[in-house]
């Protein structure tokens, strides 16, 4: 009878730590954060929360003082108008903005991550930011195969880490180099060979051979986003983005660089005359620039009457063959901040964020002659870039677009250099160490 009665109540004592821990178990479910994962690590946020109409949300935005020109409102109207289409379809959000300086932009928004007090959404200019595994939240999840499909894939992909698409793609910044169409097609270059199948660094010294004694084959601006990172950039689509890659990728853009200065195919005072020289005709590339230059040497060509047409080539690569498009983008990121209200706060910021990545107007971005991501206002941007239209009309077809990385390098140090090294007062040796010290 005594045995009988203690394993009934071994029984119960078994049943009752099932239920306890059955419970336990459910209540860990209900009550934990919700939560993906991007490689190794946990993001928390709820994708599927849903927007609530009846509720009042607050959202910061940064973007930064774009100087459009030539058009009748300015950046800020641009903008103002944006939002106010986003609040008709849901008037229950409060958007405030704050446009940042472009220099001081990108170090406010790292002091605004470290302590919690990032906007909710942040345009970038011209940069992907680093991934904040803190404070980011990956728009991908919120998305569908549709959703994304509206974009160019190359763009899509620019905005990816780890596989997952972690910003907006807002538009790019196509890197070129800008020719002397009379100088090129005299050197036997096909310039829709080129446009379309890109060209190697072989290719361009091979040219430097064929080039007048009294002309130049390159200039361009030497900072911190010009020749040598648009070289550094196109040197290799097998490197990795380690530091071990970076020295690697230097090394063999600034041994290029060397050859043509040596071959006196790059003037000594390459970035302060470059202008000049390349609408004199003296000069067969300008590179280094980002396209809204490009606009000001077009009209000053028109102006001066030039007798030769200005032509846009892609940037050669090292390895022949490689149809990589080297590109500055600005995206669109999501950030979870002191301020945050909820998962539902989370989504209203994605939702507005996928808005303006596309927002139909691109009077901007036509003035600032960058390529909206969206597909559809990418096509119509392409119907008023005249003569290049076939060009642009061609980039969804690259292997690939890759974003410009500037050098972990102060800006002046980095042209004190690169243009000493370019007048030739320290050898090619130096700037490698140089360059390669934090």
């Amino acid at each position: 009878m005594l045995r009988l009665i203690i394993i009934k109540k071994s029984r119960l004592t078994i049943i009752f730590f099932v239920f306890i821990f059955g419970i336990s178990f459910l209540l860990t479910l209900l009550l934990r954060e919700p939560r993906v994962k991007l490689g190794e690590n946990y993001i928390y946020c709820n994708p599927r929360a849903k927007i609530n109409l009846k509720k009042h949300y607050q959202i910061n935005l940064w973007d930064y003082k774009w100087p459009i020109s030539e058009t009748s409102i300015s950046y800020s109207e641009y903008l103002k108008r944006a939002i106010r289409g986003f609040q008709k379809l849901y008037p229950n959000v409060e958007v405030k903005f704050q446009l940042l300086d472009f220099l001081s932009g990108p170090a406010e928004l790292d002091q605004a991550l470290k302590s919690n007090n990032a906007p909710d959404i942040y345009c970038s200019a011209f940069r992907i930011p680093s991934f904040n595994f803190a404070r980011q939240i990956p728009v991908g999840f919120y998305l569908s195969k549709a959703d994304c499909s509206i974009y160019l894939p190359n763009a899509i992909n620019n905005s990816k880490y780890q596989g997952t698409l972690c910003y907006f793609p807002r538009w790019i910044a196509p890197g070129f180099w800008i020719g002397n169409q009379s100088l090129v097609e005299s050197a036997g270059l096909s310039i829709t060979k080129i446009q379309n199948n890109g060209w190697s660094w072989q290719d361009l010294k091979e040219t430097g051979k064929l080039i007048g004694k009294d002309k130049y084959l390159l200039v361009g601006n030497l900072g911190i986003n010009g020749l040598l990172p648009q070289l550094m950039a196109n040197s290799g689509k097998d490197f990795t983005l380690s530091k071990v890659d970076d020295i690697k990728k230097l090394n063999l853009s600034i041994d290029f660089m060397d050859q043509l200065v040596q071959a006196h195919l790059i003037p000594p005072d390459c970035d302060q005359k470059m202008y000049e020289r390349f609408l004199r005709g003296q000069v067969m590339f300008l590179g280094g620039i980002r396209p809204a230059s490009n606009r000001m040497i077009y009209k000053r060509l028109r102006n001066c009457r030039a007798d030769w047409q200005p032509v846009l080539l892609p940037i050669p690569t090292r390895v022949p063959g490689e149809k990589t498009l080297i590109t500055e983008d600005s995206v669109i990121a999501i950030y979870r901040n002191k301020r945050t209200n909820g998962d539902d706060h989370l989504a209203v910021a994605v939702k507005l964020g996928q808005f303006l990545s596309c927002y139909p107007e691109i009077t901007p971005w036509e003035n600032l002659m960058v390529c909206p991501a969206n597909k559809a206002l990418f096509y119509q941007w392409i119907q008023n870039q005249g003569p290049n239209r076939n060009l642009y009309n061609g980039l969804p077809k690259w292997d690939r677009f890759h974003n410009l990385r500037p050098l972990p390098v102060e800006p002046f140090k980095l042209y004190s250099v690169v243009n000493d090294f370019v007048a030739q007062k320290i050898s090619a040796a130096e700037v490698k160490i140089q360059l390669s010290q934090k």
